[in-house]
């Protein structure tokens, strides 16, 4: 089966990518190649096309499909970062809602399955003591970027129901692994750990994430493309809660680099704590096999960073 990833080259996408070639799908690669791709080592990418391009552009994305047979989409293109919506909202709409929009339409016109890669952030923020989300809790979004993945996966379901395309929607908790962007939390603490001496967190480091590695994040997506259910949300999750201090202090065990914790001003709007019931993925027969508890995991991420320092 030919397959399209778009963001194939960014952080998830990279590592969904080997995932279907292993797998002996055949892969087309779309991606604009922002920054966001730097940390991602392109040669060690398996697929058999690439084709550099921006979901925004409807000329570009209707030629790639007159090109290739195209049996089913991965859509993972996406700006992703939170502080970067905060600072510049316009790109994430654009990007998120409309270049969706733009893939959803070919493949409508195309009737090829769509799987809709989204986060667990369109949920909101949970308490402390608040129970996990499953599918069926509302979204309410508290960042641009969260209120921008949430209308994304509303047009896609809408699709569903509308024109009767085959839409598959995941969210997924947390990600970590090689690959990520410096700017995120644990590669960025990493470097900076070994470097500066420091770990920057916002607040009081208290806020709580659930933590899977993207190899299972993939096999994930993988699994609800061939055994989910058109019209169908799936979380995906680990149940591995950590909170920042918790995910600090692994970084100045594990870099043995007796780097110190600061505290600074908080995000806006910075949510407490997400966390998935994603029992209905584990019916499909999920299971994570790697755990951020593991140190050979934080060895990989420690080596794979030290030498982008």
């Amino acid at each position: 089966m030919k397959v399209l990833v778009t963001g194939g080259y960014g952080f998830i996408g990279s590592h969904l990518v080997n995932s279907l070639a292993e797998k002996g799908y055949k892969v087309l690669i779309y991606d604009k190649c922002t920054y966001a791709t730097e940390y991602v080592v392109k040669e060690n990418i398996n697929n058999t096309w690439r084709r550099h391009g921006d979901i925004c552009d409807v000329r570009n994305i209707k030629n790639l499909f007159r090109i290739h047979d195209i049996e089913r989409i991965y859509h993972l293109a996406a700006e992703t970062h939170v502080d970067n919506s905060i600072d510049d909202p316009n790109v994430f709409m654009n990007t998120n809602v409309l270049g969706t929009q733009n893939l959803l339409n070919v493949a409508r016109d195309q009737n090829i399955p769509f799987i809709h890669v989204s986060t667990d952030e369109v949920y909101g923020a949970l308490r402390k003591d608040d129970k996990n989300w499953n599918e069926n809790q509302p979204v309410m979004p508290r960042s641009p970027y969260a209120a921008s993945k949430a209308a994304s996966d509303l047009v896609a379901l809408s699709y569903y129901t509308t024109y009767g395309l085959d839409v598959r929607v995941t969210r997924c908790c947390n990600n970590f692994g090689i690959h990520q962007h410096g700017e995120k939390l644990i590669p960025k603490s990493i470097m900076s750990a070994i470097k500066d001496k420091e770990i920057k967190i916002y607040g009081d480091g208290t806020n709580m994430r659930e933590w899977i590695h993207a190899k299972d994040h993939a096999d994930g997506i993988i699994l609800v493309s061939e055994k989910g259910k058109p019209g169908e949300i799936y979380n995906i999750g680990t149940g591995e809660e950590k909170s920042n201090n918790d995910i600090a202090k692994m970084i100045v065990k594990y870099t043995k680099s007796n780097a110190k914790i600061r505290y600074i001003k908080d995000r806006p709007g910075h949510d407490y704590r997400y966390a998935l019931n994603f029992g209905k993925i584990k019916r499909l027969g999920f299971k994570p096999t790697r755990t951020i508890n593991d140190k050979k995991e934080w060895d990989e991420l420690i080596q794979f960073y030290t030498e982008r320092l």
